[in-house]
């Protein structure tokens, strides 16, 4: 199958380009790509122009792919998968070979929605709805971001709201019972000063794990999701948006099972159930000072509430008994107050950065090993940056960037009655010289630094650090953009070299007791890989997309009690991740398209001893796009496809969904 799906999309994409006549039009109408202004590095830009490798995905794109939440976005990433870990509220990313468990609450990559961090890999799963636009950068963006971006950041922006009337209505259903409806409404309150959005979402469906006890699906999945958008601009210099979001879940227990069941199946005895909420709230203030110098500030709260009960052995047997009840809340407030300017060939950008957060940790093991877990770990940071954009000729620019962040961090384990503090600080700088060949080529080189803060170790045992240091690293990416013949393909390509110090790692603290483990900065790795994308207009009505991405991240020493892992691959690496589509969009309202998504083989231990196999997508979708409606078709894994994780953490099958077909109806009035 994954022969076939590579060859399909490659021969694919030699009938389009040889074969222009296949349209049925000898010269097509000339089309151009849209050119799009993006805020990745805080200021507004032309994506092109920049020296960093970024995937952007505009509104239409999000329609086309199907793109429903968070998770979504990575299969049209090069160099990003955002891992599943059977949970809706748990989906911890992996960019450029470097991944980060959810239990360590820090992240390899920063995610943002509306301006809010969200930098660990739990609760990251929010509806894409009512955006304007999706801006993944890769490469470390510590510079501009701080900590827990030291290698990427995935960044959503909600459509502002104008004097333009947005009221839109979706409905769709499917198989496995899904069910599911969305309404968009926006629009002046006052016209040019006041506006108002309103976003809603229902999702739900049925499960595919089936408790052979009871006869029920265990994953059922419900979500409800609300946004609110208010947008005043009292003068024509200032601009302050409030965006409010509430996501609740309903769902059942995670797709997950033993290694020593059936596949798909469990003989759980405890009903699991995750009724979480993640509660978003950003406040954007923009105001230009003069013509040429402008003032933001971005205070943002997140409050994630994680309730749920899980039977992690996933049988009736008492003498296996593992069960979970969760009740753990994480949150985080943060103020950033930012200066820029033009002036001549120079852009220029300085900040502060201040966040204050706490996590309260509930957690009650029963059965073996029986373990109560009540920490509390808050702390503060504060950040100071500068960034520059500097024409030393018409085509060449520098760019440079420098940050120092100071974060203090706090636990109180209660059940161990242990109190652990620490202090970490760090410079981030950037060096960037981009060229133009010609107005619409560039070629760039980048050096950057990021890191990942540290953390604590309560469980390690005596003689073993209760806590542990960031992570850091050197990048060095060389690449090229290029708009082409006649702003109808855009291509750009990215080799990056990564160079990893003091890598947060898993390691065993004696062979005669494997359980006992704890988080240590004990290897030194480096990254390295290659990412392309492309874009283009066929004819017209056909647009191609596609990209690449190649990764190879070892360890170049590290060794514990166990053994040592020295050039063995990181774990949750995948060797690479591939896109490719074909879409047709026509003036009479037909649309079709194609695409295959898929990830290479990775690793899921240190020992490179477990692993999870390659595996290709193919999903399509057919539709008819009227001026007041919108009707479509589609197919996700139309293959039906079984890419599981077999032997997660050892014991744990973490199921694939299986193939999904759909209906969804538009409606615009």
């Amino acid at each position: 199958m994954r022969i076939f799906t590579i060859s399909a999309a490659v021969i694919c994409c030699l009938l389009v380009f040889g074969n222009p006549t296949a349209y049925g039009d000898n010269t097509p109408e000339p089309r151009e790509l849209k050119e799009v202004v993006i805020t990745a590095q805080k200021q507004r830009e032309d994506p092109q122009s920049i020296p960093i490798s970024l995937t952007l995905l505009d509104a239409m794109d999000v329609e086309d792919r199907e793109i429903g939440v968070l998770r979504d976005v990575s299969n049209y990433t090069p160099s990003l998968m955002m891992f599943d870990l059977g949970f809706s509220t748990t989906s911890p990313p992996s960019i450029r070979g470097l991944f980060a468990d959810a239990i360590t609450l820090e992240s390899t990559m920063g995610v943002y929605v509306d301006g809010v961090p969200m930098t660990m890999g739990i609760g990251i799963n929010d509806p894409i709805l009512d955006i304007e636009r999706i801006e993944v950068l890769k490469g470390p963006q510590g510079t501009l971001y701080g900590k827990n971006t030291e290698a990427g950041v995935l960044n959503i922006i909600t459509t502002e709201q104008g004097n333009d009337p947005t009221r839109k209505v979706s409905v769709r259903g499917g198989s496995d019972n899904l069910r599911g409806a969305s309404a968009i409404i926006g629009g002046p309150l006052i016209k040019d000063r006041l506006f108002l959005g309103v976003s809603l979402r229902h999702y739900e469906k049925d499960g595919y794990v089936k408790n052979v006890l009871t006869g029920d699906e265990v994953d059922d999945r419900e979500h409800n999701y609300g946004k609110v958008n208010l947008r005043l601009a009292p003068t024509d210099t200032l601009d302050i948006t409030l965006i409010k979001s509430i996501l609740s879940y309903d769902d059942g227990a995670g797709s997950l099972g033993n290694t020593f069941q059936p596949d798909r199946e469990v003989t759980s005895d405890l009903e699991g159930e995750n009724t979480s909420s993640n509660d978003l709230t950003s406040l954007k203030v923009h105001g230009d000072i003069t013509p040429d110098v402008a003032i933001d500030s971005v205070t943002t709260h997140r409050r994630f509430h994680g309730e749920q009960v899980q039977d992690n052995d996933f049988t009736s047997n008492p003498m296996l008994e593992r069960h979970l009840f969760l009740d753990n809340v994480y949150t985080k407030s943060s103020q950033e107050l930012r200066l820029s300017g033009t002036s001549g060939n120079l852009s220029w950008l300085m900040g502060l950065y201040a966040d204050i957060f706490e996590n309260d940790i509930d957690e009650t093991w029963t059965g073996v090993m029986p373990m109560t877990v009540l920490q509390t770990i808050d702390g503060d940071s504060l950040g100071i940056f500068g960034h520059i954009n500097y024409g030393l000729t018409p085509r060449l620019n520098i760019i440079a960037g420098l940050r120092y962040d100071d974060e203090k961090k706090e636990l109180d384990d209660k059940a161990k009655d242990l109190n652990e503090k620490n202090t970490y600080d760090e410079v981030s700088p950037k060096l960037a010289l981009n060229y133009h060949v010609t107005p619409d080529i560039m070629g760039y080189v980048t050096i950057a630094k990021g890191y990942r803060s540290g953390g604590f170790n309560p469980y390690a045992v005596t003689g073993y650090p209760k806590t542990y240091d960031e992570e850091t690293l050197y990048s060095y990416d060389i690449g090229f953009k290029s708009r082409l013949l006649q702003k109808r393909l855009t291509l750009n390509a990215n080799l990056y070299y990564m160079d990893i110090s003091d890598m947060q790692v898993t390691a065993h603290i004696s062979k005669s007791n494997p359980v006992h483990t704890y988080t240590s900065n004990a290897a030194e790795a480096t990254s390295q890989g290659a990412e392309i994308e492309f874009t283009a207009l066929l004819g017209r009505s056909f647009t191609l997309f596609g990209g690449l991405g190649l990764n190879e991240t070892t360890f170049d020493s590290f060794e514990d009690a166990l053994g040592n892992y020295s050039g063995n691959e990181n774990r949750f690496a995948p060797k690479y991740s591939f896109n490719c589509g074909l879409a047709y969009r026509d003036a009479r309202g037909l649309f079709a398209q194609v695409d295959a998504t898929g990830y290479g083989d990775m690793y899921l231990d240190k020992t490179n001893t477990t692993k999870r196999d390659a595996y290709e997508l193919v999903n399509v979708k057919l539709g008819y796009e009227a001026q007041f409606f919108d009707i479509y078709l589609y197919g996700r894994n139309v293959f039906d496809t079984t890419y599981d994780t077999i032997g997660f953490a050892g014991i744990y099958n973490i199921y694939s969904p299986p193939a999904e077909w759909g209906a969804r109806v538009t409606v615009r009035f």
